[in-house]
């Protein structure tokens, strides 16, 4: 039952920690964890009704987790500078030949983390409004909230550069 979950599911987990992530390894990295985590709870996946939006409920609570500590990390042992270095060194950096889409991922990338991952599902992911909303584990209308304030703050950045 769990290698057909796999199976299903690995495709669309995998890309969303892409997304969720500013590099290969560090996707890699939450997608191990990810199912890790999920075998430790395999008796609630298995009952889930929705198992692909359990997993991704799980993927986004350990990238928050991720993102936390990292967080925390640069604020106590790094200068501002330093700090500033480490985050810029993992923005995403794109090819000549993805301009235009380089600079709506560097955009989606600068939003702040409700809104980016809002974006992130919908747009991204294919998530409805509903998914994301029990993904983010919280009601339909503020993801709604969340991705009108997003595409907002989208459109002035790109319209600015």
């Amino acid at each position: 039952m769990l290698d057909a979950l796999i199976e299903s599911q690995g495709p669309r987990l995998f890309s969303l920690c892409c997304k969720l992530c500013r590099s290969r390894s560090e996707a890699e990295d939450l997608y191990q964890e990810t199912w890790l985590r999920a075998l430790q709870k395999q008796a609630q996946l298995l009952q889930a009704e929705k198992p692909g939006a359990y997993l991704a409920r799980i993927c986004l609570n350990l990238f928050r987790d991720r993102w936390r500590r990292r967080k925390l990390l640069c604020f106590f042992s790094m200068s501002q500078a330093e700090g500033q270095a480490y985050v810029e060194a993992r923005l995403p950096v794109p090819g000549p030949q993805e301009e235009d889409a380089g600079a709506l991922r560097q955009a989606v990338n600068a939003l702040p983390e409700p809104y980016r991952q809002a974006v992130l599902l919908y747009y991204f992911c294919e998530q409805s409004i509903e998914e994301a909303a029990a993904i983010l584990g919280v009601p339909p209308g503020t993801v709604k909230s969340r991705l009108s304030r997003g595409r907002k703050m989208l459109k002035e950045v790109l319209a600015d550069g």
